[in-house]
């Protein structure tokens, strides 16, 4: 239904605002998902880069759930370090969106930024997303940091936490950032560590594994 409502936005604005012929076929190629259609309006002109109502042809490629788009997209000069109004970048909002690890792919190798100017890192839209396992190990690739979630805040983030709240019993991502460095010391608001919560949670694998990287790291 939001994607839907997020296309007849562009529509209805395009009406509006009286959109040059070139990205009225632009827009309908858009709605469609068709890669083809838009490669072609991208070529008579359309702009990679149009904004109506804070929505552009990125958000229509997440949508799409198409990374054929994104391609096609990011190649005629979208930028893949859009924000939006409230500074959230275009790879923080694919990659929190499921069955988006292809534009994820496209956007980072375009040279999207991990570390957005505000808001908060792609690995926290992902993990509360619960996504693909494959957006959280390009993620992790890619250099984002395990410990800090959001731009101007120091203090270190319990993502370990937030993947048992929200991933469940998902050993595969708890070692992901285990691996990558995520600080297991981290106490969530209520005080609680991620050994803490997985105990509490009665995933005893999960429990395991920290207590493994415990020893390892000589920590109590």
């Amino acid at each position: 239904m939001r994607s839907k409502i997020l296309i007849l936005i562009i529509l209805v604005s395009c009406f509006f605002y009286a959109c040059a012929d070139k990205n009225k076929s632009f827009v309908e190629a858009l709605e469609s998902c068709d890669a083809a259609a838009i490669e072609k309006a991208l070529k008579e002109g359309a702009d990679p880069n149009m904004n109506i109502e804070n929505i552009t042809p990125l958000n229509a490629a997440i949508i799409c759930k198409s990374e054929k788009v994104a391609e096609v997209l990011l190649k005629a000069g979208a930028n893949p370090n859009e924000v939006d109004a409230d500074g959230w970048g275009i790879l923080s909002y694919a990659a929190g969106k499921k069955g988006n690890s292809g534009v994820v792919k496209q956007l980072l190798a375009a040279g999207a930024n991990i570390n957005p100017p505000k808001g908060c890192i792609a690995l926290m839209s992902a993990i509360v997303g619960d996504v693909e396992i494959e957006t959280l190990q390009m993620l992790i690739k890619a250099g984002v940091d395990p410990n800090t979630a959001c731009v101007g805040k120091s203090d270190r983030f319990p993502f370990l936490n937030l993947v048992i709240v929200n991933r469940g019993n998902d050993k595969e991502a708890v070692l992901l950032l285990l691996n990558a460095g995520a600080d297991i010391s981290v106490k969530d608001r209520k005080g609680r560590t991620a050994l803490m919560l997985a105990e509490e949670k009665g995933y005893n694998e999960i429990a395991e594994i920290i207590k493994t990287f415990q020893k390892s790291a000589g920590k109590k």
